[in-house]
């Protein structure tokens, strides 16, 4: 039986073969860990919600980020073509979430006013 029997998935069209043998069918993904640090307690690599990301969205199309943290889901919108819409309350995580940005795309970032 398939992993997709009776379902529709749209998400699969957008993997590559490679993808697809790689970590398309999966129930249970390998992704090498990230320690969390002092800057934030729950860090993540940037390649699980990329996967999620790239499966479930297609390029251009726009990801909602409601608990920011430290800017993991910001970066995998910027690999994968995708336009990031990041929430984030506390001050000292936007600092970082900005400060991370800044070092993945080599730009710097435009701050609004309150």
């Amino acid at each position: 039986m398939s992993a997709f029997a009776g379902h529709s998935y749209k998400f699969v069209k957008r993997l590559t073969e490679e993808e697809r043998k790689k970590w398309g069918y999966a129930g249970i993904w390998e992704i090498s860990t990230v320690r969390a640090n002092k800057e934030h307690p729950a860090m993540f690599p940037v390649e699980l919600p990329w996967r999620c990301i790239k499966m479930h969205s297609d390029r251009g199309g726009a990801v909602l980020e409601p608990f920011a943290g430290c800017g993991t889901t910001l970066i995998a919108c910027e690999q994968t073509e995708r336009r990031c819409y990041a929430m984030e309350l506390s001050p000292v995580y936007c600092d970082l979430i900005i400060k991370r940005w800044e070092a993945f795309t080599g730009e710097i970032a435009v701050k609004l006013e309150e």
